[in-house]
């Protein structure tokens, strides 16, 4: 086991070289931020953060897995099979928005109220996180209340497959915005 130590220890102190490296510019900004909002604002800021944080990995990483890995993964079902199977999906996915949509709006008005006082104050990358999550919630409404509900009231399969087309055209823009607005929170 030692010899496989010393044979890979080469390998393990160029890796970790990398990755300091490579994340520095990343981690001492994070690091700075944490200790300034928690001197700034205690504890509520910082779990506001670190909840927000969450509740978007749900969001737009579950609308990354649905589009990006499961959908092509499912090409070699038949279409009744498809269907059956992203209807169990959503029926499932789209209540969790339910959940983190709001949470997610709330949470960073809070934050942007706390932080900065008001909307305007924000620097503008928090700005456009901030509109862009109002056009996703937008949009998710139109989902749930439009091709969705097409898709529950659905008998046949070709009705649920277009429903399901819009879906995906629809899930396709919240994943872009979803991104933008990632982006757009690490900037500030």
């Amino acid at each position: 086991m030692e010899q496989i130590k010393n044979l890979l220890r080469p390998y393990y102190d160029f890796a970790r070289s990398l990755a300091h490296h490579l994340l520095a510019p990343v981690l001492g900004p994070l690091h700075a931020l944490h200790g300034w909002l928690v001197y700034q604002f205690g504890g509520e800021i910082f779990m506001l953060l670190g909840l927000h944080a969450i509740a978007g990995a749900v969001w737009v990483g579950g609308m990354f897995f649905a589009l990006l890995i499961l959908r092509p993964a499912m090409g070699g079902l038949d279409p009744e099979a498809r269907v059956a199977l992203h209807r169990g999906v959503l029926r499932r996915f789209l209540p969790v928005v339910w959940v983190a949509m709001p949470f997610m709006l709330l949470s960073g008005a809070r934050m942007i109220a706390t932080g900065y006082g008001k909307f305007g104050w924000a620097p503008w990358p928090v700005r456009a996180m901030a509109v862009l999550g109002v056009v996703m919630a937008a949009v998710f409404l139109v989902i749930w209340f439009g091709p969705y509900k097409r898709l529950r009231a659905a008998t046949e399969t070709a009705g649920a497959a277009a429903a399901i087309n819009t879906i995906r055209w629809l899930i396709t823009l919240n994943l872009v915005l979803g991104l933008l607005a990632t982006m757009f929170g690490g900037m500030d």
